[in-house]
């Protein structure tokens, strides 16, 4: 009887982390997970990009050092896409990496007055200008790592 009753605990704490590891994961925080059968690593991280604080700002950095802009707008109070897209495709080491060295990166909220800017229709959409202004490429919805590696390497020259 012990037995039992101790399987159906052990059963219950393994149900009580993976609800808690959902929540962490749909409340939109930055994450990192590595899962294999035999362990489950969960570490919380600050995002490896720094965004510029608005159009302005970022334009003007883009002219100053002749970057291409890197644009991600962005809802990421209910757009699942979007907590997707920041929690595992922008948390890659080689592409936050390689957009900190070669663009200049700005956020635009779906709240944001600075929206107006830009013509979308989606959630997330991703933008990347030429340091011109001129659009060089426009991805709407999810999109992996490697692919948009792929996008940012192929406008950035490099």
């Amino acid at each position: 009887m012990g037995e039992i009753i101790k399987k159906i605990g052990n059963a219950v704490y393994y149900i009580i982390i993976a609800a808690v590891l959902v929540y962490i994961i749909y409340s939109g925080k930055y994450l990192i997970i590595y899962g294999t059968v035999k362990r489950l690593f969960v570490t919380i991280e600050k995002p490896y990009l720094s965004w510029e604080p608005d159009y302005s700002h970022a334009m003007a950095r883009v002219k100053a050092e002749n970057k291409p802009l890197f644009v991600l707008i962005t809802a990421p109070d209910w757009c699942s896409y979007c907590k997707a897209l920041e929690a595992t495709t922008l948390q890659s080491e080689h592409v936050a990496s390689f957009v900190y060295e070669n663009y200049v990166a700005l956020q635009i909220l779906d709240t944001s007055p600075e929206r107006k800017n830009f013509s979308y229709n989606s959630y997330p959409t991703i933008l990347i200008l030429s340091a011109e202004g001129k659009e060089l490429e426009r991805v709407k919805g999810f999109i992996g790592d490697r692919m948009l590696l792929s996008l940012l390497k192929e406008h950035s020259g490099k």
